[in-house]
């Protein structure tokens, strides 16, 4: 028995192409769910995105069905799949993050053997702000909470506002939309790290 649809999510899928609409009904008939849905990064304005709670079900990455698949290692998606359109987006929600290291296991590890230590999981005070080079993006890092602006330099520095991702609670596996006063107050504290460390000329786009 599929996910039952609500009236918001039933009208963004209603306007997806019908390859990625059928992806989306075969999914929720197989138990995953949309935690997602409506305009967002990486949709453009006149597109639209459904973000899915597991990885795909019914559909192998290899697929021979022209669907655009690519994984990303971010906080905001695990999975993207796009037509050849890339107007409309169906994304999976990130991997959780990997479990807390067994410091007592890793002390006995150090104390008898000479071999080098596991490599910990990088681990952020809240309030940092993360570079991720490759992935093209600034993250800031809160107590138990996360979100991300895609930054690109290509063309001179820039960050874009149309891509600052929801807040994602790793421990829970859930996004929660960004009230307008914590956005521009995110936008700030990005624009200010960028200045500082990236270039004080990068400019803040739609």
């Amino acid at each position: 028995m599929g996910t039952p649809l609500s009236h918001a999510h039933q009208a963004v899928l209603d306007r997806f192409p019908l390859r990625l609409k059928a992806l989306v009904l075969a999914e929720l008939e197989a138990g995953n769910f949309i935690i997602e849905a409506g305009a967002g990064h990486p949709a453009p304005p006149a597109g639209d995105m459904i973000k899915l709670g597991h990885d795909l079900i019914t559909r192998a990455n290899d697929a021979a069905d022209d669907l655009h698949c690519q994984e990303r290692y971010s906080s905001t998606h695990h999975q993207e799949i796009s037509d050849e359109e890339r107007f409309f987006w169906i994304l999976t929600a990130p991997l959780p993050p990997p479990s807390e290291p067994d410091m007592n296991t890793i002390r006995e590890h150090a104390n008898f053997s000479q071999q080098a230590g596991p490599i910990v999981e990088r681990s952020f005070p809240p309030g940092t702000v993360e570079m991720d080079v490759r992935g093209e993006m600034l993250i800031l890092h809160e107590a138990n909470r996360r979100t991300d602006i895609i930054w690109t330099w290509n063309r001179g520095n820039q960050l874009y506002r149309s891509s600052l991702s929801p807040w994602w609670y790793p421990t829970e596996r859930r996004s929660e939309p960004m009230r307008e006063e914590e956005k521009e107050r995110v936008i700030d504290r990005f624009m200010a790290y960028a200045r500082a460390n990236i270039s004080s000329n990068i400019e803040l786009r739609d």
